[in-house]
Order: C-alpha cells, then sequence, then structure tokens
C-alpha cells in the first residue's frame, strides 16, 4: 500500500529538517563552505514549501468540515422522514470516519 500524501509530506518535511540542522549547526565536518550555504539555502526553501503545503491541507480540512457543518445546518428544517434519517447518518459516519465523531 503506498503512503498517503499527507504523510508523505509530514515525512519529507521532517527528514528535510533533520539535513537542515545538520548542515546549519555541523561546523566540524570539513566542507566547502558555499556548498554548505547551498545546502543550507535549498533545504531552507522546501521546508518552507513543504509546510506550506501542510498547512494548505490543514485548511482544506477546516473548509471541508465546515462545509458538512453548513450541510448539517440546513438539513435541520427537513421534516422527519427516511430521507433526512439516511442524511443525518451519512453525516454522523462522515464525522466518525474523520476522527471529529
Amino acid at each position: 500500500m503506498s503512503e498517503s500524501p499527507s504523510r508523505k509530506l509530514r515525512r519529507l518535511h521532517a527528514e528535510l529538517h533533520n539535513r537542515l540542522v545538520h548542515y546549519r549547526y555541523n561546523e566540524q565536518e570539513a566542507m566547502d563552505e558555499r556548498y554548505r550555504r547551498g545546502r543550507i539555502d535549498a533545504l531552507s526553501w522546501l521546508c518552507s514549501l513543504l509546510g506550506h503545503y501542510l498547512e494548505e491541507e490543514q485548511r482544506i480540512d477546516r473548509r471541508l468540515h465546515a462545509n458538512v457543518e453548513q450541510e448539517w445546518r440546513r438539513i435541520r428544517w427537513l421534516p422527519p422522514s427516511p430521507y433526512r434519517r439516511g442524511i443525518e447518518e451519512s453525516l454522523r459516519e462522515f464525522y466518525e470516519l474523520s476522527g471529529r465523531g
């Protein structure tokens, strides 16, 4: 089974951040300073980019749940019926599956 995009972003961010810390603070290792600076700049940029996408993922999650909440409020005005009960049960399942139930 392949890795989920969310997990992949978090894994990449953690690994690249570890490498960034290594190059930024490990001055005992002999290397060309320009090479070191290039690594630090590239790793900083990649960490920032991954951080941006991780934040975007959180915003998507909040927007998704806000839309479901809006639908939940909309169906409260439906008269009690099997149709309404079907919608309510589906929305409850969504909350349980998404970890917000």
